[in-house]
């Protein structure tokens, strides 16, 4: 049997690239979603803004595709995740959840995915096949396109909300 110390500085360099994936994706994450898409959907509204923000929503995710497969690594660990959606179900409660939706098949993997990530993270851990094969398949296209509306409508809707219940409780106590 192997020790946890042998399997650690065995995987100390797979651990080192996912955990500065993260990191890079975390802070892209909060730059774009929490600061920059808000401040344009108060800024232009939630139609022309909105729509402004899907564009460049889907040249990010886009960019970060290529990226990601051009870079030859799997610097987000989504190689390793997908074995999670064909393994036992997992202890946690939310973990468990998640991992029931991923069985129900590729539609409601979906619109969880998109909901809960964005284009991005969607179509590579939905892609099928060899996931390191150059270029995205039709069906690969399909997903990225249909994943860019629904976690955009999803981003908008709530942000929308969110922005006129602050301007609501402004306005009663100012």
């Amino acid at each position: 049997m192997i020790s946890a110390w042998t399997w650690l500085a065995a995987q100390r360099q797979r651990i080192g690239t996912i955990g500065i994936g993260h990191t890079l994706n975390y802070a892209q994450i909060v730059l774009f979603d929490y600061l920059l898409y808000p401040a344009v959907i108060v800024w232009l509204g939630p139609l022309f803004g909105g729509g402004v923000m899907t564009i460049l929503s889907a040249t990010l995710c886009y960019l970060l595709i290529v990226l990601y497969y051009r870079s030859g690594r799997d610097w987000l660990g989504l190689e390793m995740v997908r074995s999670f959606r064909d393994g036992p179900s997992p202890v946690n409660r939310l973990l468990r959840w998640s991992h029931a939706i991923m069985k129900l098949g590729q539609i409601p993997a979906l619109i969880f995915l998109s909901v809960r990530f964005d284009p991005f993270i969607t179509v590579i851990y939905l892609r099928d096949g060899d996931p390191w094969r150059s270029g995205l398949s039709r069906r690969d296209w399909a997903v990225f396109w249909t994943s860019v509306v629904i976690s955009n409508l999803y981003w908008i809707g709530a942000l929308s909300f969110l922005i006129e219940i602050t301007r609501w409780l402004l306005q009663r106590l100012i």
